[in-house]
Parts: C-alpha cells; sequence; structure tokens
C-alpha cells in the first residue's frame, strides 16, 4: 500500500503537494495516535507539503491527526465521486 503521495498544480505544473507521515516510521506515528486518543498529546501525524519545483525546502507545510485525514479524504473523494457522476 503507497502511503505518501504527490500532485502537480494543474495550472502552473511547477507547485506540488505531497502527503506522508510525519514521522520517520509508522510504529512512530501510531505511537502519536495512541497517545492522542489518550489526551497526553495532539495527533499530527499526517504532514501536507506544498512546495515548488526547483526550490529547495517545502513553501508550506500542515500537519494534523488521523481522524481529521480520515474525514478530509473522505471529503475529496466524495467531491470527487459527485464531479465523475
Amino acid at each position: 500500500m503507497q502511503d505518501s503521495y504527490k500532485i502537480q498544480d494543474a495550472e502552473t505544473k511547477d507547485l506540488y503537494i505531497g502527503v506522508c507521515s510525519h514521522y520517520f516510521s509508522v510504529s512512530d506515528a501510531k505511537d502519536v495516535y495512541t497517545k492522542s486518543l489518550n489526551g497526553e498529546r495532539n495527533d499530527d501525524s499526517i504532514l501536507v507539503q506544498v512546495a515548488k519545483k526547483g526550490t529547495n525546502g517545502v513553501n508550506t507545510k500542515v500537519t494534523f491527526g488521523v481522524e481529521e485525514g480520515e474525514q478530509f479524504a473522505l471529503a475529496l473523494l466524495n467531491l470527487c465521486n459527485s464531479i465523475k457522476r
């Protein structure tokens, strides 16, 4: 199963958005998620990056939790499904 992905901007082609785990290993991300369920910390296990090709580093990054990521993915899937029909 793929756990990271990049998409190019449809208009400029030099911008991209990438999504991946905020942590090096999935086990570390699982630990953060589990601790967030117990109220020990905030879940920031998902990382979305916005960057421009040819530049060093990432222009913008957003972190959020598993629950929010599922809701975002579901909304995106529903939108795509509605457009395709």
